[in-house]
């Protein structure tokens, strides 16, 4: 192996160089495809050659497909490009499938025959050779680059070494992209096989997702759901409550908040649930509400006129501001916490401490909320 003081400098230097001006060329491009252009006359300007052009490999469908070229003189290769913008190849088959075959470097001349289209097509604009190098994430190819020159080229162990080195920085930077698709995959099944009912609704109560889950709960399909109010479902001595609490979270989002309260059943009954909620902001548009449902308990959908929600609530007197303050004691939260939440003072919140302890019969805030748990509150 050369020692790396015998390597050339120009050729370190030429190298460091293109990583630095890719890495530019990438910045700011979100696909492979759309950093083509960028990365194809980055490559021909620095590492000097005429043409470059790059080819994506879907993996669905087990071909690559062309994606552009760039050069950097004035040469007529209007036909090449409609000729190869039609194009789809699999491995071993051409030039770029062979790169993609061997995952390595390949160099040679351009074939001068009538079978080979392409070649023939650059060999008439004045092109004579080709080398072409994978962009490699891990195991994985996500493309081939191919480059072009008038002049004849050789691959020597360094400038075999740029390329590589090039090809896996470009795969490292848009691997990720395949990386996260899979994500999406694998998330989007774990939320479709949640237990628990998973929804996204805009501010005006506007159902944009649930999953196939809350048909089991809710008796309607999903497609029934998406696009009505989900305020139609919530039992008319709840809603207030429930927009409260609403309120209460648009004006923090993040906070995760929990309430108890009737469903309308596709058939007019009733039953009793659990659900949890955030607002959610990317800060560039308005928030949505993210939330889980969960039944309470297994007893039957209990009747529109006497939840036991509704019988222990009046039986504690407990008002609706004090429901939703105890609702927030329950996750442990502070005063001040509670106060940021709600948007009142810490006196109105300690007023509404107490009374919630006076009425419970409790002691302290520990005991109020394990009275709560045990009168079925929370």
């Amino acid at each position: 192996m050369t020692p790396e003081s015998a390597v050339p400098a120009e050729p370190r230097v030429q190298h460091a160089v293109a990583k630095l001006e890719v890495g530019r060329a990438m910045q700011g491009c979100p696909t492979l495809q759309a950093a083509a252009q960028g990365i194809l006359s980055t490559l021909c300007k620095f590492l000097d050659w005429d043409v470059g052009e790059l080819w994506i490999v879907d993996r669905q469908a087990g071909v690559a497909r062309w994606a552009g070229l760039s050069q950097v003189g004035d040469l007529d290769l209007g036909e090449f490009e409609r000729f190869s913008s039609v194009m789809s190849i699999r491995p071993n088959l051409g030039i770029p499938g062979q790169v993609w075959a061997s995952g390595g470097v390949c160099i040679s001349d351009l074939p001068n025959h009538a079978s080979f289209k392409r070649g023939s097509l650059l060999r008439d604009v004045g092109l004579r050779t080709v080398v072409g190098f994978p962009l490699q994430y891990g195991s994985a190819t996500l493309g081939m680059v191919l480059l072009f020159s008038r002049q004849p080229r050789e691959a020597h162990g360094e400038y075999v070494g740029i390329l590589t080195d090039i090809g896996r920085q470009i795969g490292k930077y848009y691997g990720s992209e395949l990386s996260v698709q899979r994500s999406d995959s694998f998330f989007s099944l774990l939320v479709e096989r949640s237990p628990d009912v998973v929804f996204v609704l805009d501010l005006d109560g506007t159902v944009r997702y649930v999953n196939q889950v809350a048909q089991q709960y809710g008796g309607a399909e999903r497609r029934q759901r998406i696009g009505s109010s989900a305020f139609d479902l919530i039992h008319p001595d709840d809603r207030a409550t429930v927009f409260d609490a609403l309120r209460a979270a648009v004006g923090k989002p993040g906070t995760v908040l929990s309430l108890r309260g009737r469903g309308r059943h596709i058939d007019g009954s009733w039953g009793r649930y659990h659900v949890r909620f955030t607002a959610v902001s990317d800060g560039s548009s308005a928030p949505f509400i993210l939330g889980t449902v969960r039944p309470i308990e297994d007893d039957g959908r209990a009747n529109g006129s006497a939840a036991p929600s509704s019988v222990v609530v009046a039986k504690f007197r407990l008002t609706r501001d004090e429901l939703l303050t105890l609702e927030l004691i329950t996750q442990g939260l502070s005063n001040k916490r509670i106060c940021e939440i709600l948007c009142v003072s810490q006196d109105t919140i300690k007023s509404r401490v107490s009374a919630i302890i006076r009425k419970l019969g409790a002691t302290n805030r520990a005991g109020a909320v394990w009275l709560a748990a045990k009168h079925g509150l929370i």
